[in-house]
């Protein structure tokens, strides 16, 4: 390959680069320096005067002569980032090594970086290997919940090192890119800071209105502690609102009603809040926090009711409970036997105490069934037919956790619609002996477990959500004693001067008795202004149609109903689920 005496300028290089006059090839060669620099070649394949470094947009002269290559920082870099050889002299790292003799640069990435493109990063499982297990060993040693995965942080990392490394390439130290650790710890402390502000500054106007509060408890046995997670809900100008206040571990032979009482109240008051004053509603499936909040309004988590039910019906009727160990049977010889590799997708195990894990079981089971004949041969014990419907009807069951688990969306009047549909599903004529008895055991369990758990708060959620402010479902007496809630609820959010100016009116009127008005005048009370408001309220007929959003609603008709529009906040925000907190400490 000829080389020409021309030495072109760094910046005509670059540019020729980019368009694509020149490109930038590897150098064969027994030198260790050619594993950190390239050759710069014109159109026909002659040798420039130029040589780039594969790890840094530098450009230097070449005149035969490597004496200036080697003072490069990249290149010293490469040689302690290197490994030591049988000889004892350290090697450059394979990584450097090119793939290709010749490579073209798309004019999208810098053409002196030696990068592959993301197709072939995709395609490259042992990066991709390296790249899980590396994470997989980070959330094991710092993290809990596995969703921080999808959270901003870490992306935001994961970014700046692939910033870091494409600007200094595969030779950059680690140790000399983390920072101090004292750095880190004062960057904490005051990020820490001006977080917890903000979310006192949320918390103060959330008290406005009123929040409510998920809160749950895990029990770690091999720690032997006790994990405690409280997250706030709120509404604010029409938009659904979550704040974690804290994960807290404490002592779990001490975890008692009265200690969590406590705790949950020195926690409030971390944020500036008072229980008494507040009055949140809590919703959580523990039972020893339904213990410490006994008397306060609590709603009990329906994700957790609706899956008791379907653990009992599998516990409690034989046919069911005889098709679950089956079920578990196949899954276990599939894994052992190694059959499981022939699958298209695996099926899915059973986890105790997570009823959902019967239904995706068996549905991976369904999904499978003509491989598992072929794989298996005789799998007569199991049932298609039985199967399949009770993998039906279970979907509605999973279907409707799923609805009423959405953090984004308001969810407490869903719950008694909910609940009617799926007793409509379980009073439908069934296809098999199975599904008949599986019905008949889910509608008891559902009165039995469920319905006698729905609270106040579900209705009064039912009356604010104006399509169905009639309460048709309920009967007379329920409907007067939601409303009767509300009123009694609605008296908070009365304004004081309305009641000082009611007091002062009376008293005008009992001093004045002979003005000329004093006996066609009458003196509005803050209880008048309520009802008023619900009668008002409830004469309306709001038709639900497609994309209806009941925030939206209150926020637009606000000045319409100034005492509802605060009640309909602190209901409506209240989750059905206490999924929000669940998920923390998993």
């Amino acid at each position: 390959m000829k080389t020409q005496s021309i030495c072109y300028s760094t910046a005509t290089v670059r540019s020729k680069i980019e368009t694509g006059e020149f490109k930038v090839i590897s150098k064969r060669s027994r030198s260790r320096v050619w594993n950190v620099f390239s050759r710069v070649v014109d159109k026909n394949g002659t040798e420039l005067r130029n040589v780039v470094c594969r790890s840094c947009p530098s450009i230097f002269k070449f005149h035969g002569s490597t004496s200036n290559l080697v003072r490069h920082k990249c290149y010293r870099n490469a040689i302690d980032f290197g490994q030591t050889g049988s000889d004892g002299n350290k090697r450059i790292s394979s990584d450097l090594e090119m793939s290709t003799e010749d490579q073209d640069y798309g004019v999208d990435l810098d053409p002196l970086d030696e990068v592959k493109s993301s197709d072939a990063l995709l395609d490259d499982e042992d990066t991709k290997g390296k790249l899980a297990q590396a994470l997989a060993e980070w959330a094991v040693e710092n993290c809990r919940a596995l969703d921080i995965f999808e959270d901003t942080g870490l992306r935001k990392l994961a970014a700046l090192f692939i910033e870091l490394g494409a600007y200094f390439g595969t030779q950059i130290k680690v140790d000399d890119l983390m920072p101090q650790t004292a750095a880190i710890t004062a960057n904490i402390y005051n990020c820490y800071q001006d977080k917890l502000e903000k979310v006192r500054r949320d918390v103060c106007v959330a008290r406005i209105n009123g929040f409510s509060i998920t809160c749950n408890t895990r029990t770690d046995n091999s720690m032997e502690n006790t994990q405690l997670c409280l997250t706030m809900h709120y509404i604010k100008d029409g938009k659904l609102f979550s704040r974690l206040l804290t994960v807290a571990s404490q002592d779990a032979e001490s975890c008692t009603g009265s200690l969590l009482k406590t705790q949950i109240n020195t926690i409030l008051s971390d944020f500036q809040c008072v229980w008494e004053e507040d009055k949140p509603i809590f919703v959580t499936s523990s039972e020893s926090i339904r213990d410490a909040i006994i008397g306060e309004g609590q709603v009990n988590c329906i994700s957790k009711m609706l899956g008791n039910v379907i653990e009992s019906a599998f516990k409690e009727v034989d046919a069911l409970k005889d098709m679950l160990n089956q079920a578990k049977e196949l899954v276990k010889y599939m894994e052992n036997s190694g059959a499981f590799l022939n699958l298209e997708t695996p099926l899915v195990n059973y986890s105790p105490n997570e009823w959902k894990s019967i239904y995706h079981m068996l549905k991976s089971i369904e999904s499978h069934w003509t491989e598992l004949i072929n794989l298996c041969g005789d799998i007569s014990g199991h049932n298609q037919q039985e199967i399949s419907s009770v993998v039906n009807l279970l979907g509605h069951f999973e279907k409707c956790c799923r609805t009423l688990e959405d953090e984004n969306l308001p969810t407490l009047h869903l719950v008694i619609p909910h609940l009617h549909r799926l007793r409509k599903q379980c009073s439908q004529p069934s296809q098999t002996t199975v599904e008949s008895n599986m019905k008949l055991k889910l509608m008891d369990l559902l009165e039995s477990l469920v319905q006698n758990h729905i609270v106040e708060f579900h209705k009064m959620a039912m009356f604010l959500f104006p399509p169905t402010n009639q309460l048709l479902q309920c009967t007379r007496t329920e409907r007067n004693q939601t409303i009767e809630k509300c009123r009694m609820l609605m008296k908070r959010f009365c304004p004081q001067e309305s009641s000082q100016n009611c007091d002062t009116l009376a008293t005008v009127k009992q001093e004045v008795e002979d003005d000329l008005f004093s006996d066609f005048v009458t003196a509005h009370t803050p209880e008048d202004m309520i009802l008023k408001e619900i009668r008002r309220y409830s004469d309306l007929q709001v038709p639900l149609c497609d994309g209806y959003n009941v925030l939206n609603w209150w926020y637009f008709h606000k000045d319409n109903f100034p005492l509802l529009y605060p009640l309909s906040c602190r209901i409506l925000g209240t989750p059905a689920s206490s999924a929000a907190s669940e998920k923390q400490i998993k």
